[in-house]
């Protein structure tokens, strides 16, 4: 964690930056970090984000370059959707699945392949969702979570199809799920609202003291570390909405709630934090390099988009205000990159189209491998030389040394991909106060052979760049 001397220095350099115009204004829409390092915006609309259509849904597909900050257009998907997820894939792939098309939720998922920038459809899903979460299992596979259904589902890459996960009782509807170890994941959310552990087989555990945060939709879950999930904002109940009248018509319009809480998924306990301070609904929220939580944007008591940001620290359990946006974005992204800085993108307030940088005050070390001065940047356990190389190549199965800088650690565990599949993580420890890591992963027994094998690395939503290996 950073020193108060620190995070004091870091608050009086904090900033948003403007990109400049270029990206088309969207909402509800997806921003994927791809293994190159750009950003795929997909999908998502131009319009309010509460009414039941999909106004201007948007089906052409662009790539994002943060350093060059160009932009690419590509084909877009076969069909439009917004409240979708995105996911990216062990393979470098990126599996989209559900939405809102504009008078239903979608059942149908695509995948988006960087190398041909072309969509390929995939069929049907077992339930129409949008709303939802999508987590990648350890085995590479992905876990599709509540939303708008009370179902969840498996979607298999390998065989390119969806299996039905199998809940004991309904998930609450508007419900989300956040991964918090290798075959576990918090569920949190929705109307009832519930808060429970779910395993790998599908049970459900309780918590001891369930929150009494009351129903939850468009709220946010972060894994903050060190077994904590933070828990923000989200619609209220509806017996909590707000009336306002319009002779001769009363309406009841949904608004965003203050409410926090923070989950220890490890002892089943929560806890009820003093209230953000902006109701937010809609919002995200992203973990920093240095611990804290980035809450931006969403709708507040207004019921407009908010450019309001705050941080959450975990230390002291309270939330801070931090500089405002430049517009009021609410149902838009907020991507970490590889530097630490985060890029939001999109929301509702007249259409956003211009991206900014919120730029942290301290520096933090660029996610990338580095050579350790004895084997190199990747090399096997029981030798550090030769190097590998062609004739001197790592097997399957065999335990490798990573050295990786610019990880977040705190009991978070990245990623890793070799061969196109998900590696075994045996352990990692951090090697220097530089943000200097050591990973010890196993090569999963069905990864690619060849001379150029792609190795790297996911954490916090960013990629690594991808080193090249020999494997046998």
């Amino acid at each position: 964690m950073a020193t108060l001397l620190a995070l004091g220095n870091s608050v009086a350099a904090e900033k948003f930056e403007l990109v400049g115009p270029g990206l088309e204004p969207r909402m509800g829409h997806s921003a994927t970090m791809l293994v190159d390092g750009r950003i795929l915006i997909e999908g998502g609309a131009v319009g309010d984000p509460y009414p039941q259509h999909c106004f201007r849904c948007r089906l052409e597909a662009e790539l994002y370059d943060p350093i060059l900050r160009s932009v690419v257009k590509i084909g877009g998907p076969r069909l439009s959707r917004k409240y979708h997820t995105a996911t990216l894939l062990a393979d470098g792939q990126v599996l989209i699945a559900g939405g809102w098309m504009g008078d239903q939720d979608s059942q149908t998922a695509e995948l988006f392949n960087p190398g041909t920038g072309e969509f390929l459809d995939l069929g049907v899903m077992i339930s129409a969702r949008s709303r939802h979460s999508a987590e990648l299992l350890g085995d590479g596979r992905v876990l599709l979570f509540g939303g708008t259904a009370k179902t969840a589902e498996i979607f298999d890459p390998e065989s390119r199809t969806f299996t039905e996960f199998r809940l004991p009782v309904e998930a609450s509807v508007y419900s989300l799920a956040v991964r918090v170890s290798s075959e576990q994941f918090l569920t949190v959310g929705g109307f009832p609202f519930t808060a429970k552990l779910l395993g790998p087989n599908g049970q459900l555990e309780a918590f001891a003291e369930e929150p009494i945060i009351g129903g939850m939709m468009d709220h946010s879950l972060t894994q903050v570390g060190n077994g904590e999930v933070l828990a923000l904002g989200g619609l209220a109940s509806p017996d909590e909405w707000r009336n306002y009248q319009a002779y001769p018509y009363i309406y009841l319009y949904p608004v965003g709630t203050r409410r926090a809480a923070l989950l220890d998924w490890r002892r089943r306990t929560s806890q009820l934090l003093p209230p953000m301070n902006t109701e937010r609904a809609g919002h995200r929220a992203t973990l920093l390099m240095d611990g804290r939580v980035l809450v931006s944007g969403g709708v507040d008591w207004s019921e407009f988009p908010t450019g309001s940001t705050e941080v959450f620290e975990l230390d002291t359990r309270m939330f801070s205000e931090r500089p405002t946006m430049s517009y009021g974005r609410s149902e838009h992204t907020a991507t970490l990159l590889r530097d630490g800085r985060a890029l939001v993108f999109g929301g509702v307030q007249k259409g956003v189209a211009q991206a900014e940088f919120f730029v942290p005050g301290e520096k933090s070390p660029e996610l990338d491998f580095y050579d350790d001065g004895w084997g190199g940047k990747v090399y096997p356990l029981s030798r550090w030389y030769p190097s590998i190389s062609a004739s001197h190549p790592a097997l399957r199965g065999e335990l490798l040394i990573v050295n990786v800088r610019g990880l977040f650690g705190r009991k978070i565990e990245p990623r890793i991909s070799i061969g196109g599949k998900l590696a075994e993580l045996v352990h990692f420890r951090q090697v220097s106060e530089e943000g200097l890591f050591e990973l010890l992963v196993r090569v999963p027994i069905d990864a690619e052979t060849g001379p150029e094998v792609g190795l790297w690395l996911m954490d916090l939503g960013r990629t690594s760049p991808a080193l090249r290996i020999a494997i046998k």
